[in-house]
């Protein structure tokens, strides 16, 4: 096709893409505490959950019907560690 003259571009993933969830990033949850705990920087996020009654509260939404924003099958532990390609 470029040989014929046509701006062709193309993009090729080969496999799907992912969100990454964790208190620097997305978080997966529903609820106010969540809501409240979503519009704070990093730091603020951890200084939160050192609060026994927020801690609270956030287990107690996520354990409600539908607390998860995503489908629960398409969320996988991909692991603690680092690792590094070498």
């Amino acid at each position: 096709m470029c040989e014929g003259g046509l701006d062709i571009t193309a993009i090729s993933q080969p496999r799907s893409s992912g969100f990454l969830f964790g208190l620097q990033a997305m978080l997966p949850v529903k609820g106010p505490t969540w809501d409240a705990l979503r519009k704070k920087n990093l730091a603020a996020r951890l200084a939160a959950i050192e609060d026994g009654e927020v801690c609270r509260n956030l287990i107690a939404e996520g354990q409600e019907e539908g607390a998860i924003r995503f489908p629960i099958e398409q969320i996988f532990w991909m692991g603690s560690g680092l690792s590094r390609a070498r």
